[in-house]
């Protein structure tokens, strides 16, 4: 077992819900970031690109005096965010656990032992987003409880039956898999999202704004589109196993939200259809970095500047 497992599995989730991912609670995020696709980490996006984006955020939000306030509590916030999260999960001693524990088929043990700890990870995580509020606008705030609900059905999916989708995933090398495919995965990801980048210079990479967090129809046909590309690209590893569990984590978010009642339209469908069976072409910008958003957020704007 090793870390692309975990860095894998976080973008997974990620990609499912758009722009959570931050839930999975070893916040080593110097770590996490080493594991981001090259696009990421190659492009213009620099710590003070991060901070200027979210606190513009704020004051478009709210205003310059209650804009400028409620970023320095959101700052202040995620350094006791970052705190608690390790507090619950130490990302190093869960790795050389599960290392451990695999061979010798005890993985259940593992993952009881830190699933037991998830209401408290979702209590850290209420906590910040609460501080995140007046940085939302209207729209942003109505969907704000569809996030957490979201959030908690990830923790619900992976911590079923202590763990044991989890270790199903690991036993049948579904690691192995998404990181076979991850460059696959990265164009369906693409190919979906790309609308939501919203560049003024082609050859610039930096992100402009922040993308609204919102579910609604478009969303959810979004998110359908994706999990047929991204599925059918795990269906081609040599065990079907993984994909089913991707799959099924899929179906599992979407049970949550209103787009549990949502169906595609005939054209929608067909277009999904079609663009999960031919090649993707090259895309001038990549979208990832505007999904990843709020990853890079964690990694550079809520951290103690040196």
């Amino acid at each position: 077992m090793n870390r692309t497992f975990w860095s894998q599995t976080i973008g997974v989730i990620g990609i499912a819900i758009l722009t959570i991912q931050g839930i999975h609670a070893q916040l080593d995020l110097d770590q996490i970031q080493t594991q981001l696709p090259d696009q990421i980490t190659k492009s213009n996006f620099s710590l003070n690109d991060a901070k200027e984006l979210f606190r513009n955020k704020c004051i478009e939000v709210a205003g310059e005096t209650a804009g400028g306030q409620a970023y320095g509590e959101i700052e202040s916030g995620f350094v006791v965010l970052t705190e608690c999260l390790n507090g619950i999960v130490n990302y190093t001693a869960m790795q050389e656990e599960i290392q451990e524990a695999s061979p010798k088929g005890e993985l259940d043990v593992v993952f009881n032992k830190y699933c037991s700890r998830r209401s408290n990870a979702v209590q850290c995580v209420d906590t910040f987003t609460t501080q995140l509020v007046p940085c939302l606008s209207t729209e942003e705030r109505e969907g704000q409880d569809v996030i957490k609900q979201i959030i908690q059905s990830l923790l619900n999916f992976v911590c079923h039956k202590d763990g044991d989708q989890i270790a199903l995933f690991i036993a049948e090398k579904g690691p192995e898999c998404i990181e076979s495919q991850k460059e696959n995965i990265q164009q369906c990801v693409n190919n979906t999202f790309a609308e939501y980048l919203n560049l003024q210079d082609p050859q610039d990479n930096r992100i402009k704004t922040i993308p609204k967090l919102t579910v609604g129809e478009k969303q959810c046909d979004e998110m359908q589109n994706l999990q047929a590309c991204v599925v059918s690209k795990l269906e081609t590893c040599s065990d079907i196993t993984p994909a089913n569990l991707v799959e099924s984590m899929f179906n599992f978010i979407r049970n949550q939200t209103l787009c549990r009642d949502h169906q595609r339209s005939p054209l929608v469908a067909a277009a999904a259809a079609a663009a999960a069976s031919r090649a993707f072409p090259q895309m001038t910008h990549n979208v990832l970095p505007h999904l990843a958003f709020y990853l890079l957020i964690l990694r550079f704007c809520f951290r103690k500047s040196p």
